[in-house]
């Protein structure tokens, strides 16, 4: 009778520590798979935050140069109305 709990208590030994490893191993994975995420989305929220920051240069840009442009036909018209 002692060799048979024995026997099992072996085997269930074995195949507790067979679940742990395995467990232990789908825990890492999981743990990895979260750190790539996580860099991912912070590399893409780095890539979408230089696009916006190019979109508004670019914006900033053409306002700047319409804001010329009108600045210097106002001054031309402030002249043509002062001579008449």
């Amino acid at each position: 009778m002692n060799n048979i709990d024995s026997d099992r208590g072996g085997i269930v030994g074995k195949i507790n520590r067979n679940v742990a490893l395995a467990g232990a191993a789908l825990l890492l994975v999981a743990i990895l798979g979260m750190v790539a995420v996580h860099r991912f989305v912070a590399a893409e929220g780095e890539r979408d935050l230089q696009q916006w920051q190019v979109r508004l240069g670019i914006t900033v840009r053409i306002c700047n140069s319409r804001r010329c442009l009108l600045s210097a036909g106002a001054t031309g018209h402030d002249s043509a109305f002062r001579q008449h």
